[in-house]
């Protein structure tokens, strides 16, 4: 749709003006409240300098910053008819990604990771963005975002106005409007840098579902301390209660299964004790040292006695694998970053 006609919607008020000018002025938004440009500040000099990503349980950031940054630096690459994430080009994508580096550094095995939370969130970002400069626009005619120039503004605006546009958002909305869909009330910050804050303001104790999900869906503003908050609706407190029954449910399945595993294990461990005890019993009948003892072991040509047991145990699922019994490092260098 570059370089098309306008639509009356789009052409009406200063955006028209605008338009007609091809004039780039992006700081006449004098009058208005509200934040300016986004711009993000300079990486570290040194790679040493850069702070370590770190992640959720969910493999989400849980540093705010990220997605502040995220979304800054791909506004910098908005120099075309992107009317969707989808049309943002591959080699954009690249550019954010490579700026992005410069600022955060991360364990090299976590590469992979990182960058794939990197673009889900850089889509979800540039979702939500857009979504809040269209509600502003058809607010108020004559706003424009600062970081969109101004000869793609109507573009964006036209597409906006487009039968094309509204079928995919009224799709969007259907989906959206079915099942039980919640709401939160904790602003922009995720569930996971929440769950964070909660766990530092006790000393160190996650918060259970049940208090993280009350947190987040009831609303205290107005609430007398001391009072129990309301919930924001009773399809959230339904749900919650669903919620709560089923990891209820899923927490006894688990510990069911852990109790399996390990009398398994504790049977295992009693079948291997018993013929290490009958393996000793028998080389001290014949004067003989076990062999992770010593050296002595039959001579050349010589038959190892006969042990009377049946040992080794086997389990239905247990295998005297060594290697299994060694103790595994599961410690990784913090050294080893991508640089």
């Amino acid at each position: 749709m570059s370089g098309g006609p306008m639509s009356s919607a789009c052409s009406r008020g200063t955006v028209g003006r605008r338009a007609q000018s091809n004039a780039v002025d992006l700081g006449n938004q004098e009058g208005k409240k509200g934040r300016g440009p986004n711009k993000a500040k300079k990486g570290p000099k040194t790679p040493d300098e850069r702070p370590l990503i770190q992640f959720s349980p969910n493999r989400q950031f849980l540093d705010v910053e990220v997605p502040r940054l995220i979304t800054t630096l791909w506004k910098r690459f908005y120099d075309g008819d992107y009317f969707t994430y989808e049309l943002f080009p591959e080699e954009k994508r690249v550019q954010v990604w490579e700026q992005f580096k410069a600022h955060y550094k991360w364990l090299v095995q976590e590469e992979d990771a990182v960058r794939k939370a990197f673009l889900s969130l850089m889509k979800k970002r540039w979702s939500n963005n857009m979504k809040d400069e269209r509600d502003k626009w058809r607010k108020d005619s004559d706003y424009k975002p600062i970081w969109v120039p101004d000869h793609l503004w109507p573009n964006l605006c036209t597409y906006w106005d487009s039968p094309e546009f509204a079928s995919l958002s009224g799709r969007g909305k259907k989906n959206r409007g079915s099942g039980d869909r919640v709401t939160h009330t904790i602003g922009s910050v995720s569930f996971d840098v929440h769950e964070e804050r909660m766990t530092k303001a006790v000393g160190g104790v996650r918060p259970g579902h049940q208090d993280l999900y009350r947190e987040t869906h009831t609303m205290r503003k107005g609430v007398p301390q001391g009072e129990e908050a309301p919930w924001c609706g009773e399809k959230h407190r339904a749900r919650h209660d669903r919620e709560t029954m089923e990891r209820m449910r899923t927490k006894i399945d688990h510990v069911k299964e852990e109790r399996e595993v390990m009398k398994r294990i504790m049977e295992e461990m009693g079948r291997m004790q018993s013929c290490l005890s009958q393996q000793f019993a028998t080389f001290n009948a014949y004067g003989m040292r076990p062999p992770m003892v010593g050296p002595s072991f039959p001579q050349a040509g010589q038959a190892f006695p006969p042990i009377g047991t049946s040992c080794p145990p086997v389990g239905p699922s247990f295998q005297h694998d060594m290697s299994m019994q060694l103790p595994m490092e599961h410690g990784i260098p913090i050294g080893n970053v991508a640089r």
